[in-house]
């Protein structure tokens, strides 16, 4: 049913007298020696079926072009979804069987921890399986985990469309896995779980330092993928060692101190959800504002002040500056669970780190996690290491040495010296933030928010 075949077919009979095409529908034969009328004819069927062969290919790109319009996939969906509906109706929503563990691989990737190689086999073990019901490639785990149909979009000849089924992951994780997809740093496979796997830089290169084991013991060292003259080995229990004394400066024994983070950040929630608690009337009073001037122009437009081409061009602008905010308020809402969620993650690591990184029992997965929340760089040079912290155990770890010897001594009692919050008024889109719990932006995007009146 296409031009190249045909060409094929009279090429073949050419090149020999005996060879023949039987037709067998319409009781016809062709061969090198065949008439010119009937040569015509064949020809004519040719192009004929050409014909058939482009309309069909038409009418299925323009069926998937409606299909798409209408925001529905117009093919199988990925795993952790199902098709329902008739022929011609079929839509897609989420499998729930599946889609707990859709997320668990998204949300286990996303943390940087995992090659796609291991999620390939987590998914497996737990029973997750493609539409074959047969183990998933990493090929395919590769497809899906860079899919965005699982955040409610439909990718279709490299083009992006707004899909109409539910989204089963956030736009957060969806973006983190993304980031750590195309992140050179991505975790390879590896049968050891070293303690500081991908925890570490050479101080003089920037390069990993990689993990090894030798006679029982486990060195790290630059992996010198880049040039460096850092050539030394260092076993795990010296740098272990040294990473528990700079925990130890997040982690006072003083009751005094303890108590003194926990009022402090309860001080920091209370500032946190009077300035929230502004921020979201104001933007629920633009809302209100922007309703107040589509009424308007609805008025207007009955009235005939302005014309229907003037009232649709301002209820697109209104619904446009409606969506922004309705945006922007949602961003709000999930930085202050994440204050709550961070402020938490605060408390529990001063009181437990010390603990469960000295506890040779606990995995080395959980341990770390731990390090990753309190330091944001560690680094290491002839066995020596260089550490940050995060920001909020920074200012822990430096008003702490200051004032464990002061606690020791006569009753003292102390209050925060500095301002937890800069109560300075700033505008709707500029989040403040605590001191303690560190940089915290609900709305990067800065966007002026100030509604105009069409008039």
């Amino acid at each position: 049913r296409n031009l190249k075949d045909a060409v094929r077919i009279n090429d073949w009979l050419e090149k020999e007298d005996d060879r023949e095409v039987h037709s067998v529908k319409e009781n016809n034969i062709l061969s090198k020696n065949s008439k010119s009328n009937e040569k015509f004819i064949w020809n004519i069927k040719m192009t004929v079926a050409q014909l058939y062969t482009d309309n069909l290919s038409e009418e299925v790109k323009k069926g998937q072009k409606e299909k798409i319009a209408q925001g529905w996939l117009p093919a199988t969906p990925p795993i952790g979804y199902i098709t329902i509906g008739e022929k011609g109706h079929k839509t897609h929503i989420i499998n729930n069987n599946e889609a707990i563990l859709v997320r668990k691989i998204f949300k286990l990737y996303s943390s940087g921890n995992y090659s796609l190689k291991r999620l390939v086999e987590i998914a497996y073990k737990k029973g997750l399986r493609n539409k074959l019901n047969k183990k998933i490639g990493i090929s395919q785990m590769h497809r899906h985990m860079s899919n965005p149909f699982y955040i409610g979009k439909i990718r279709w000849n490299n083009k992006i469309y707004q899909g109409k089924h539910d989204p089963l992951i956030t736009k957060e994780i969806f973006n983190a896995v993304q980031n750590v997809m195309h992140c050179k740093k991505t975790p390879k496979f590896s049968k050891h779980n070293y303690l500081f796997n991908s925890l570490m830089k050479c101080s003089k290169c920037g390069g990993l330092i990689t993990w090894e084991k030798q006679k029982s013991y486990i060195y790290g060292h630059c992996n010198r993928y880049r040039p460096c003259n850092q050539k030394k080995y260092f076993r795990d229990e010296i740098i272990e060692e040294q990473l528990l004394k700079e925990v130890k400066k997040i982690s006072p024994k003083s009751p005094a101190l303890i108590a003194w983070v926990i009022k402090a950040l309860k001080e920091s929630h209370k500032d946190e959800s009077v300035y929230h608690n502004s921020i979201v009337e104001e933007l629920n009073n633009r809302i209100i504002a922007i309703k107040q001037k589509l009424d308007k122009s609805y008025e207007d437009k009955l009235d005939e002040i302005i014309s229907k081409d003037k009232y649709l061009e301002l209820r697109n602008k209104f619904e446009t500056e409606e969506k922004e905010i309705i945006k922007t308020l949602s961003k709000h809402k999930k930085a202050n669970l994440e204050h709550y969620d961070y402020g938490l993650l605060v408390l529990d690591v001063i009181k437990n780190s010390t603990e469960i990184l000295k506890d040779k029992n606990k995995p080395n997965n959980l341990k770390r996690e731990y390090y990753k929340k309190i330091f944001s760089e560690i680094k290491v040079l002839d066995s020596e290491i260089q550490v940050e912290y995060n920001k909020a155990f920074k200012f822990i770890a430096d008003f702490s040495s200051k004032v464990e010897n002061i606690c020791e001594n006569n009753n003292f009692t102390f209050e925060p010296t500095i301002n937890l919050l800069d109560k300075t008024k700033t505008g709707t889109l500029l989040p403040v933030y605590s001191e303690l719990l560190g940089d915290r932006d609900s709305n990067p995007d800065q966007q002026d928010q100030n509604l105009p009146s069409y008039h």
